[in-house]
């Protein structure tokens, strides 16, 4: 399953991300678009790097990962910050969240990625939408189309330090849209000086932003933004851009009635 050997090692290999300038702009966005409130779930939370950031910016959330090894790095690392955090096994596919009724749900990262089937994504925001709270927010982001076709795409990159070697192989499948990679890992033993050898596997779906906006506003959202990576600036070219941010409402359900009605 993919993470559950790449858990470990992940913060390492990922520790060129500034988590908590991810976690200030995230805030940032939640204030600027008035979340109604401060439940919050982030799906695919990995090892909490958003997760508990936000918890200590004061947001009451919900990490929701399928891998258990992730989120038991999670349990750890929230322990060691003193955070209160409810994380809970789950597939971001099917989230049941009617309980919570969160105000805000984010995923980062190119979480939606990784929902291959169109259908699984369109029913997970229609799901999303009915366990919402009235007025809430969905933030998320994808990787473009040009990132998986041209930048990931049929190239190899390699990676190397005291701790961990890995290769990273892609491949960009045209029929189905989709980049697989395989990524290879060779991690030193310290007691022994000897590697061990790893594999994981990941697959991720190209999406068209503009059939996501079609899919948000046929679930029943009313999308607020499209913007670049840490910005404010409205998104609009993604011909060589990387990622793209969405802000998505679920309007309050008068709203949404006025709308029918005109």
């Amino acid at each position: 399953m993919a993470y559950e050997n790449l858990a470990a090692l992940y913060d390492g290999l990922m520790q060129d991300i500034d988590y908590e300038e991810w976690a200030r702009y995230l805030d940032d966005l939640l204030r600027r678009f008035a979340c109604p409130g401060k439940v919050l779930v982030d799906l695919g939370c990995g090892t909490g790097n958003i997760t508990i950031p936000l918890a200590r910016l004061g947001w009451q959330v919900t990490g929701l990962d399928r891998s258990e090894a992730m989120l038991e790095e999670a349990r750890q690392k929230s322990a060691v910050f003193g955070v209160q955090v409810e994380w809970l096994r789950r597939d971001m596919t099917q989230p049941e969240l009617a309980d919570l009724a969160p105000q805000a749900v984010i995923a980062t990262f190119d979480a939606f990625n990784y929902i291959l089937e169109p259908e699984a994504l369109q029913m997970m925001l229609q799901e999303l939408y009915w366990s919402m709270a009235e007025g809430g927010l969905l933030i998320f982001d994808l990787n473009t189309p040009y990132k998986l076709r041209q930048t990931l795409g049929d190239n190899l990159y390699s990676y190397h330090d005291e701790q961990v070697d890995y290769i990273w192989e892609n491949h960009w499948d045209a029929e189905d849209d989709i980049t697989q990679m395989q990524l290879t890992f060779f991690v030193r033993d310290e007691a022994t000086g000897l590697y061990r050898r790893s594999q994981e596997y990941h697959e991720e779906k190209i999406y068209e932003p503009e059939m996501v906006k079609m899919w948000l506003a046929l679930a029943g959202f009313t999308v607020e933004a499209l913007y670049e990576p840490l910005s404010f600036e409205p998104l609009t070219d993604v011909t060589d851009q990387a990622k793209v941010i969405f802000v998505a409402r679920r309007p309050k359900d008068d709203d949404a009635w006025e709308d029918e009605a005109q």
